[in-house]
């Protein structure tokens, strides 16, 4: 119950209550459509390479592949093959959850207490989902995560840019495959810097961010800043169609006297838990980028 107050005989007291934390800021997942799926087990096509031959083809040629001689030995023109390499993926989903045990007089005693206990078990079930999206190792029940996805480009910025231009520069990489990323995630210090990161005049370069309130963007792109991302490094690229959430059962709260000997000793337990798959189908359309601290 948080300990006691001890209050004086006389006078008036006024119970302020709790103040509860604000939620961390910033989620992966905003930057996906939402998606569910009943399923327990998600897979598909991956395309690992691909190349191109297509070429203009004359319509005639001597044999050996010269030009065309006019003669009764020429053939039709030969044209080129080129290839495509499809592998088949699986993606199992996960089950991120976590428990909390509390007196079911508690509860009866401080209506405030099941609100803020639900709040903070589903804030650590997201968190932990931030986590996995981004740096899960795909061992055992984990996600694979975007960090961790093979096939994913990398780019290292060069100390004579701005971090502004190195985004710029690991967007090029994305749009070169053929995919023009959405969404640019990040630590919120590094999002500092590039807000703060002026021109040669000491203008913001961000400023009509800083100025009126708007939406979070460099360069088209959305930014999601939040400390899941190591500071130094982002990624970036097309969130929605390169890589999707699906949502197999939403963050939900459960509670239970069914555990052990919780209904003997007047105790509940209160579970939080989630499922979900997250599909990467197009690793080359993300961009996983280091900062390079500006000469």
């Amino acid at each position: 119950m948080a300990g006691n107050h001890v209050l004086p005989a006389l006078g008036s007291q006024q119970d302020l209550g709790l103040t509860p934390r604000q939620l961390r800021p910033g989620r992966v997942r905003d930057l996906f459509p939402a998606e569910t799926t009943t399923a327990n087990l998600l897979y598909g096509i991956r395309e690992t390479g691909f190349v191109n031959n297509a070429r203009v083809v004359p319509e005639r040629t001597a044999d050996d592949g010269g030009p065309a001689t006019g003669g009764p030995t020429d053939v039709f023109g030969l044209k080129p093959k080129s290839d495509l390499t499809l592998v088949p993926v699986t993606y199992p989903l996960a089950t991120i959850a976590h428990i909390m045990y509390v007196h079911r007089q508690t509860l009866a005693d401080e209506p405030r207490m099941r609100g803020l206990i639900d709040r903070d078990m589903t804030d650590g079930v997201k968190m932990k989902e931030d986590e996995q999206i981004l740096w899960g190792d795909g061992t055992g029940d984990n996600l694979t995560g975007l960090m961790n996805t093979s096939g994913i480009q990398t780019y290292t910025g060069a100390s004579t840019d701005p971090r502004t231009a190195q985004i710029r520069r690991a967007m090029t990489r994305a749009i070169l495959a053929y995919f023009i990323p959405t969404g640019v995630v990040m630590h919120p210090l590094d999002w500092e810097d590039l807000e703060l990161e002026t021109d040669g005049n000491g203008a913001y370069r961000l400023a009509v961010n800083v100025a009126v309130g708007g939406e979070q963007r460099v360069w088209r792109m959305r930014i999601v800043d939040t400390p899941a991302m190591q500071e130094g490094r982002y990624l970036l690229g097309v969130f929605g169609m390169g890589a999707k959430l699906y949502d197999r059962e939403a963050v939900n709260i459960q509670v239970s006297t069914e555990n052990r000997d919780m209904f003997e000793r007047n105790a509940v337990t209160i579970r939080a838990e989630e499922r979900l798959g997250f599909v990467v189908d197009r690793p080359e359309s993300f961009v996983a980028g280091t900062f390079t601290t500006p000469a």
